[in-house]
């Protein structure tokens, strides 16, 4: 139950996000970032994003085991784009049990 009477919880700042870098290497990493060319940052970003796919497959294989590679891809698509687009650019997901899982529908 939700007390109205409480303030929402802000976001933690970034020095509380990062309580234990000294600030000076903060600085270092920060100027690093400053003189990297865009194509190296750009480089990152999709490092990152495949990461992340990566680690959502990981997921999904666990939570459906007995889906197919297909299955599973269907599935990672409502979870990035949203049942209502995936429906539309995928057509119909055939997993049966796919519906019961919340796995980033938060």
């Amino acid at each position: 139950m939700h007390d109205s009477s409480q303030k929402p919880k802000r976001p933690p700042t970034w020095r509380e996000m990062h309580a234990d870098t000294d600030p000076r290497i903060e600085e270092i990493q920060f100027q690093r970032l400053r003189e990297m060319p865009a194509w190296r940052k750009f480089e990152i970003v999709g490092q990152m994003n495949k990461a992340l796919k990566d680690l959502i497959l990981v997921s999904l294989h666990d939570r459906y085991p007995d889906a197919t590679e297909e299955q599973i891809r269907r599935i990672m698509a409502d979870k990035i784009l949203g049942k209502e687009l995936a429906l539309k650019a995928y057509g119909p997901c055939d997993y049966p049990h796919h519906e019961e899982s919340n796995l980033g529908d938060s």
